[in-house]
């Protein structure tokens, strides 16, 4: 119970996928290297680069580079798809009158 609270019962605690071990040190990665993505000119979040994945697993070795890569970019798609959901749609013609 965190600060009187029962999160574990919390209905949007119930929902969260399990992570399986395995992955856990490529989702710490993700989270990493996801605040460090670049923003777009707009605001908008851009994609994680090779770049900054390469540096990530220079530093922090990773097994498998290639795996890597493909879990993150699997993970910033869903999660760019996800921000781009919740972004306010812009009415035809610029939402001029």
């Amino acid at each position: 119970m965190a600060g009187g609270l029962d999160l574990e019962s919390a209905p949007f605690w119930q929902k969260q996928p399990i992570l399986p071990e395995h992955l856990e040190g490529v989702y710490r990665a993700f989270m990493d290297l996801s605040s460090s993505r670049p923003v777009l000119p707009m605001g908008g979040a851009g994609s994680i680069t090779f770049a900054q994945a390469d540096r990530y697993a220079a530093r922090y070795p990773v097994d498998d580079f290639d795996e890597f890569w493909v879990l993150i970019r699997k993970l910033d798609d869903v999660f760019l798809r996800e921000v781009r959901r919740r972004q306010p749609t812009v009415p035809k013609g610029g939402g001029k009158s």
